[in-house]
């Protein structure tokens, strides 16, 4: 796309994207409440409703299913593929090259965790300094050296994660949260994951190409936090996980198979 189809690309979307706007006032939300509730940064809102970028295809599907509407009815509309006659979303990526965009990764932090924070949570500081320890003593991790919170049902696991991603996350440069209840479950988010990344192998039709794809840039970046929530398969979970793993992962489970966890 040319410099002058980029800014014809930009005027088109302007009107469309201050529905995103009217979207979040109808909710009486503020660019930072949006911005946590997809995993995103308030900056990248700001952006989106200035029309200054536009989201790429991971975050149009999150606020699609987030406002309950279509990308048409949110304004979000696709640009046509001349060459192949097929119809393509404008990124940030298509409106500032004229060649086919390679796959790079989303700007630092990345931030994912789809539960906001509890104002009121308390009494668990003594948890969140042993995982804050025991993660930052572990220079390679393996399943065995993971951490876990542990205990019945109903007794907080989720949100003491919750508070350890929000109270921490000025250590890592991304912090991912999957649902790790279920192989499907786990399955779908690291596809979700997959897209967020912008990873080459994210429209694989083939799931095993896609999460070996994730677990490979799992391997090769740092400083990442990697949450698995409602863990009831511990066997299950190696699959999804590299050999080597070069960031931090925080398990929520009932299980008591693991040796080094917190229980709450």
């Amino acid at each position: 796309m040319s410099a002058e189809d980029a800014s014809a690309t930009k005027k088109n979307l302007r009107p469309t994207i201050s529905r995103l706007k009217r979207e979040r006032e109808q909710r009486g939300w503020t660019q930072s409440e949006l911005a946590e509730r997809i995993g995103t940064t308030q900056v990248n809102i700001s952006r989106w409703e200035k029309s200054v970028t536009v989201p790429g295809p991971y975050y149009r599907q999150k606020l699609g299913e987030l406002f309950e509407k279509s990308i048409q009815e949110l304004g979000f509309i696709p640009q046509i593929n001349e060459e192949h006659n097929e119809v393509s979303p404008i990124s940030d990526t298509d409106a500032h090259t004229s060649t086919p965009p390679i796959p790079s990764n989303p700007p630092l932090p990345i931030w994912n965790v789809p539960h906001r924070r509890n104002p009121f949570f308390t009494g668990r500081e003594e948890i969140l300094v042993h995982l804050h320890d025991a993660l930052r003593s572990n220079q390679t991790a393996a399943l065995t050296q993971a951490q876990a919170i542990s205990g019945l049902g109903g007794i907080g696991k989720t949100q003491i994660a919750v508070e350890y991603a929000y109270r921490y996350r000025d250590n890592y440069q991304a912090i991912f949260w999957m649902n790790a209840s279920s192989r499907d479950a786990l399955s779908a988010d690291f596809v979700m994951l997959a897209a967020l990344l912008n990873l080459p192998e994210q429209k694989e039709k083939d799931q095993d190409i896609v999460v070996r794809a994730v677990k490979r840039w799992l391997t090769i970046q740092t400083h990442w936090l990697l949450i698995l929530d409602n863990v009831d398969n511990l066997e299950m979970i190696v699959d999804f996980l590299p050999m080597h793993i070069t960031g931090d992962v925080l398990l929520t489970t009932r299980l008591q198979a693991l040796g080094t966890s917190a229980q709450s």
